[in-house]
Formats: C-alpha cells, sequence, structure tokens
C-alpha cells in the first residue's frame, strides 16, 4: 500500500519485467486511463479495453471498465 492515500493506486507487474509499476494521480480531483491493448492472430487488434478512474461532480470516486464492444462495469465509492 503506498505512504501517501491517493484516489487510486495502481500496481502492475509483467513477465519479463525487472520490477513492479506502482503510481497513481497525485491531485485531490485526479484520476487515470488504462488502455489495454492485444493482438489477434498476429495484428494488433487496438483497445480491446479501457479502465478508467475518475471523481464525479458529487465528489465520489468512480471506476469504470470498458471494452471495445461497449460493454461497461463501474464501481462507485466514497472518497
Amino acid at each position: 500500500m503506498p505512504r501517501n492515500v491517493r484516489n487510486f493506486w495502481l500496481t502492475m507487474d509483467v513477465d519479463g519485467r525487472g520490477s513492479t509499476v506502482e503510481t497513481g494521480p497525485r491531485g485531490a480531483d485526479d484520476g487515470f486511463t488504462l488502455n489495454i491493448f492485444m493482438r489477434e492472430k498476429g495484428e494488433v487488434a487496438g483497445v480491446v479495453m479501457q479502465v478508467f478512474g475518475s471523481v464525479n461532480g458529487d465528489g465520489k470516486l468512480v471506476l469504470t471498465a470498458r471494452k471495445a464492444t461497449g460493454e461497461e462495469l463501474q464501481v462507485i465509492t466514497e472518497r
């Protein structure tokens, strides 16, 4: 867990990488966007999923995972 609690904290382990990637937005109203690309039959299929973290107008934290098809899953919490 990070020393400073941020709206979102991201950690990522990738095979072949020597260290874990850890980061998070700094500002109280800041968020993030994660784009995930994949290959399909040797070609880059493009962005197959996006994950967004944001602060809505009510000050709640919103995490949205959106598939390329438009299907969404959303989690909303109090800050």
